[in-house]
This record gives structure tokens, C-alpha cells and sequence, in this order.
């Protein structure tokens, strides 16, 4: 979670599955909220951090954590602590997972685009601590079916609240048109409006196109309306694909209201500053484009010949660099930080 500049991870982290998702228990519960295996858990938990390296050789199965490891303690081990893994079945193969709050966005093939509640995740009380409809389908429905779901982007990992600061513009708004509120503290707030591109989750189809679902009742805070479904554009459809260019599209990055698609037959840029009006601002050839990352003016792609490099000074206009390309035998995803 974060700007890739600095970086975080909560206790899990999660993983998709050929039919799953599933958290994977990556740092201690307590503070300091140590990464098994780092130096801080050397030093802040002994005990755990042995077992971790020595018994286990760094590897999260089949944990067994308390007294019956060493007999000399160090005063920091829980023998009720719970280490596993947790697992929920999905109705397709997970392409792309994207942690946000208290929800888990995915792509699940042919089960479209579904958002998991997590917010029980780390509760023991709970038995089924990843859920698609947390009290019934008939009060909760977050799967928005497509054909094929490759995979999707938010514009950012942040618990953010659209409906939340539409109020507060219409607040600052109402006030500047000197009407009085009954709050007398309202419309003071100098909050900016937010972009319509943090409505939305972005999905890729690869059959369908580009389909944007609107997250906004997830972050409203009113359980009742949580139902998710596709965004009609502005020319009546539910799918953006102009002239089949997005046919066999696997993986998405947005920077901004830019979205930078990869495709079988290369790397397609999309203008969402109306996400209900997408605009194809660029289609460019490449070798079997797969995957894309974005950090300040470039744009990594991994196609058959490995990375290559975009300069995005201008955001719409990706121009390829292709001294820079790095030859890897068989490139995919990849991550890059700070």
C-alpha cells in the first residue's frame, strides 16, 4: 500500500490463486509489527525469528509457535498466536488482486470482477474471514460478471470517500453562495474536489474490452446498497473496446486518469478524465506486451524481448526507448519500488 515511493504491508499479504485467493500471515500481530524473518524480528522476537529461519527455512507451513520450541524464552512468545494462511474460493483464475480498505478488489477470469470483504481477516472469532457477501446475497452483492476478466487498476490504494467529498464541495459551495447551513461548521472545509476516476475500479476484459464499475458504495458507509454493477458509458454500452483494439487484454496501470493497457498485440493508452467518455489517445506495436508499471516520467512494459522502456513526459504520448530495453527469456509481472 502506498505511492511506491514509501511502501507498507499489513499483516497479510494477499495472493490469487488458478481458484482462490488467499492472505498469507506475513508480520507479527503486536507491536513493533515485525516482517518474519527481517532484522527487526531478530531482534524484537528471538524466538520466533529462530524459528522462522532455522526450524522452518523461512517457510510460512505448518507453523507450530510456542513453548515446545525452546526452552528458554525471551518473553516475547505467545504459544496461542495464529499462523495460517486463509483461503476463499473464487470463481475463476485470479489474474489481478488489489488490497484497498476493508475490501479486496479482483479479477477472477471468468467470474468478472468481484470485491471481497476482508475486514475480519485477522479475527479469530470469525470462521470464514474472507467473504463475497459478509450478510446475504440479498443485501450485498460486489461480483460484477464479464466474459473474461484479465485485470483491474484503482486510482489509488487509499481508503478514500468520493460520496464524502461531494458533500463537503457542496457544502463549500452552498456557503460561497452565502445560503446558511445547519451545521455551522460546514463548508469551511478547504478539501479540493476529487477527479471521477476514484469512483471507479477499472477492469480489463479480454474479450469485452475496458469496463469500469463504480466502488463508491463500498466507502459510503451505509451497508444496505452495497451493489456493484457496470458503469453505462456515454454511448449506451457497458464495454469500451473501439475497433476491437483492447481484444486480448491482460493487464492495466493507471496513472492518473491514464490508463495503460497491454495487449497481445501491444500497449494501448486510454484517457479517462471522463471515465464515462474513455478517449484512445495511443496505440502502440509491441511484441507481446504482458505487463505495465509507472513511476514519475516512465513506463515499463514487459513484451517477448523482456523490459522496455517508455518515456511518459507527456502522459498520452508514451515514446519508446528502445536503447533501454533490458533482455529477459521470459518477462511478466513485476514490481517496482521506490
Amino acid at each position: 500500500q502506498g505511492t511506491n515511493f514509501i511502501n507498507f504491508v499489513g499483516m497479510h499479504a494477499f495472493f490469487g490463486l488458478d481458484r482462490a485467493v488467499q492472505a498469507v500471515r506475513v508480520t507479527e500481530f503486536g507491536e513493533p509489527q515485525a516482517v518474519f524473518g527481517s532484522y527487526l524480528h531478530r531482534y524484537a522476537y528471538p524466538d520466533f525469528w529462530k524459528l522462522h529461519v532455522e526450524k522452518n527455512k523461512r517457510e510460512l507451513i505448518n507453523w507450530t509457535r510456542g513453548r515446545v520450541f525452546d526452552k528458554k524464552l525471551s518473553g516475547e512468545t505467545n504459544p496461542t498466536d495464529d499462523i495460517r494462511n486463509i483461503s476463499q474460493a473464487t470463481s475463476g483464475e485470479v489474474r489481478c488482486i488489489q488490497n484497498r480498505g476493508e475490501y479486496l478488489y479482483v479479477a477472477e477470469g471468468r467470474g468478472g470482477f468481484v470485491a471481497y470483504d476482508i475486514a475480519n481477516v485477522s479475527n479469530k472469532g470469525v470462521s470464514e474471514r474472507i467473504v463475497k457477501s459478509p450478510f446475504s446475497a440479498l443485501g450485498h452483492d460486489a461480483q460484477v460478471k464479464t466474459t473474461n476478466a484479465t485485470c483491474m487498476a484503482i486510482a489509488t490504494t487509499q481508503s478514500i470517500s468520493v460520496p464524502r467529498n461531494d458533500k463537503i464541495v457542496g457544502e463549500q459551495e452552498a456557503r460561497a453562495r452565502g445560503e446558511t447551513l445547519a451545521d455551522p461548521l460546514a463548508g469551511y472545509n478547504q478539501e479540493q474536489k476529487l477527479h471521477e476516476i476514484y469512483r471507479y475500479a477499472v477492469v480489463t476484459d479480454a474479450v469485452e474490452g475496458l469496463v469500469l464499475v463504480n466502488v463508491d458504495t463500498l466507502t459510503d458507509g451505509e451497508p444496505r446498497n452495497n451493489f456493484l454493477r457496470r458503469t453505462t458509458l456515454a454511448d449506451g454500452k457497458t464495454a469500451w473496446n473501439p475497433g476491437g483494439v483492447l481484444t486480448g487484454a491482460r493487464h492495466i496501470t493507471l496513472a492518473g486518469y491514464m490508463a495503460y493497457v497491454t495487449t497481445p498485440r501491444g500497449l494501448v493508452v486510454a484517457n479517462l478524465n471522463n471515465p464515462k467518455a474513455p478517449v484512445l489517445s495511443a496505440s502502440l506495436p509491441l511484441a507481446d506486451a504482458r505487463a505495465t508499471a509507472v513511476q514519475f516520467r516512465y513506463l515499463w512494459v514487459t513484451t517477448a524481448k523482456g523490459l522496455e522502456l517508455f518515456d511518459i513526459e507527456d502522459l498520452a504520448k508514451p515514446v519508446h526507448r528502445p536503447e533501454a530495453t533490458f533482455a529477459i527469456a521470459d518477462a511478466r509481472k513485476f514490481y517496482l519500488a521506490r
